[in-house]
């Protein structure tokens, strides 16, 4: 049985990145309630977990994401701020997905 520090303060998601992202954590980890500072390979997480994960972003984003985006760090929040500057570019380039 997998050990989440949900409970704990920082859980709920911070905007709709981060509720998506944990959604496809979620499903990926087969577990609930994820907090958005714990890391993806602590809670159990293997590398074509993370395959998954990114494939779900660049989908439901509709953005170019690479695997490489956990050399942010493997959490929901540095997920979600890699997220934010790859729209922020897109959005002042004016390029569209």
């Amino acid at each position: 049985m997998k050990t989440v520090k949900a409970e704990l303060a920082g859980y709920a998601p911070e905007n709709l990145i981060e509720d998506t992202i944990e959604a496809l954590w979620t499903q990926v980890l087969d577990t609930h309630k994820i907090g958005h500072d714990e890391d993806f390979f602590e809670l159990g997480g293997r590398s074509v977990g993370i395959i998954a994960v990114v494939a779900g972003i660049s989908r439901v984003f509709r953005i170019p994401v690479s695997p490489s985006i956990v050399t942010r760090g493997a959490t929901i929040s540095a997920m979600a701020s890699a997220v934010r500057e790859i729209l922020a570019t897109r959005s002042s380039t004016g390029t569209r997905a």
